[in-house]
């Protein structure tokens, strides 16, 4: 399906060449133009409506997003394509003095109204798109930066939790064993940490224990 940006250029473009055609019709209308200029310009200008049929086409291919507001465009620009149609036909049969007097500005204008009326529409759904997007976007960073802070605050809490209950505690019966290792054996082995780090300080204080009895039997 086309975007509000796309139907927007489509019916930019059939306006353009609408105008265009007008324009070469209006040209061919100036007395003292020669039979092959008048065709030229004849021959342009349904070349330029050809291009309105087909830019209509796909916009008319379109879902009806905005009701009476696009049936009214539908109604002007059939108007229109008929009167130019029209236009084109008494050009042809060089019937140039009724050419000259049709009513082609009333059903232009018509046109270019309803063409203004459905445009500032679409603009305006498109501005509120973009403005729902950005604060959608917003949110989403917002979001984003929430669940990074709280993971952050997880890490902190987990590596505050792993340095009290094991690491500090692991660094400390390393100390114990380099002081009973370098002869020190009235430290005090005072540890606590999760439970194979109990257990380890049990098996050290014991050591510990065992080592001073040899050393005092030797004695």
């Amino acid at each position: 399906m086309l975007s509000l940006n796309e139907r927007n250029v489509l019916l930019s473009n059939v306006w353009s060449n609408f105008s265009q055609a007008r324009l070469n019709l209006s040209r061919a209308l100036i007395s003292g133009r020669s039979e092959n200029e008048i065709d030229s310009l004849l021959n342009s200008a349904i070349k330029n409506l050809k291009d309105v049929e087909g830019d209509w086409e796909k916009f008319n291919s379109t879902p009806n997003l905005h009701g009476q507001i696009r049936t009214n465009l539908e109604d002007s620009y059939n108007t229109y394509y008929t009167t130019i149609i029209e236009l084109i036909q008494l050009i042809r049969n060089r019937d140039l003095n009724t050419a000259i007097l049709q009513d082609t500005q009333t059903s232009q204008d018509a046109y270019l109204k309803h063409y203004d009326t459905y445009s500032h529409k679409n603009n305006d759904i498109i501005a509120q798109t973009i403005k729902e997007d950005d604060k959608a976007d917003r949110q989403s960073i917002w979001i984003l930066i929430t669940v990074l802070c709280i993971t952050l605050l997880i890490v902190i809490g987990i590596w505050s939790g792993l340095k009290r209950i094991l690491i500090t505690p692991l660094n400390n019966v390393l100390d114990n064993i380099r002081h009973i290792a370098g002869g020190d054996l009235t430290r005090t082995i005072d540890m606590t940490g999760c439970d194979e780090v109990n257990k380890l300080s049990d098996t050290l204080r014991y050591m510990q224990g065992e080592l001073a009895g040899t050393v005092s039997n030797v004695r």
